[in-house]
């Protein structure tokens, strides 16, 4: 996976101004010539700025540690997680580079969201501030999107029988049809491109259980 947010942050790079290539490199020069040019001294001067540290796992899963010395494409890659704020799993602190769970109470009210990495979502149902609306990143990326919002002011298209049919529909047919528009309004709805659609069993008092959900 960091391959391919190396990948990323070279496209940054690439595509960036010659002012922005230029101080980048020249920022690299500089911190060897002002420090000992290792990734611990860049992590200093991160948090000298008001960035987070860096994470352990994040340097792990960089397959570097402090007194390593930062090379062209490190910096490139802590640059792109620093900016773009690659969050680590609050349960278990592993830096999370692909699909994850976040409170999607938290990513609207909180400063900081509450995310889990796939690992730890059977473990926590809640965040910590006590909400129980866990939905993924790219199901949380999607519901931001204006083509679903676009989508959503679209009447849906009802269909009961297949589009391509010889013969009349069966019941069974229409049965399917009937059970996937039902998924279907269940995932994509006006009531649910906020909130998300809750899944799980109840309980004797008829309480929702299970919390984690996904979003079309």
């Amino acid at each position: 996976m960091m391959k391919e947010i190396l990948k990323a942050a070279l496209a940054y790079f690439e595509i960036g101004s010659h002012e922005f290539r230029t101080a980048t490199l020249r920022f690299l020069q500089m911190l060897d010539q002002c420090t000992d040019g290792t990734i611990g001294q860049f992590d200093e001067f991160l948090r000298e700025r008001g960035h987070e540290p860096l994470s352990p796992s994040i340097l792990k899963a960089l397959g570097k540690k402090p007194d390593d010395h930062i090379g062209f494409n490190d910096f490139l890659i802590l640059m792109y997680i620093v900016k773009t704020r690659r969050p680590c799993c609050d349960l278990c602190q592993t830096f999370l580079q692909g699909l994850y769970f976040t409170c999607a109470i938290c990513f609207e009210t909180e400063e900081k969201p509450f995310n889990l990495c796939l690992s730890c979502i059977s473990k926590q149902k809640n965040c910590l501030h006590g909400h129980g609306l866990l939905v993924d990143n790219f199901a949380m990326l999607h519901s931001k999107s204006k083509a679903l919002k676009l989508q959503l002011e679209k009447k849906p298209l009802q269909r009961r029988v297949p589009m391509i049919t010889n013969h009349p529909p069966t019941s069974q047919e229409i049965q399917l049809h009937d059970l996937f528009q039902h998924l279907e309004d269940s995932y994509v709805s006006k009531e649910t491109h906020i909130k998300p659609v809750l899944f799980g069993s109840s309980d004797s008092s008829g309480d929702n259980t299970s919390k984690v959900c996904n979003i079309g």
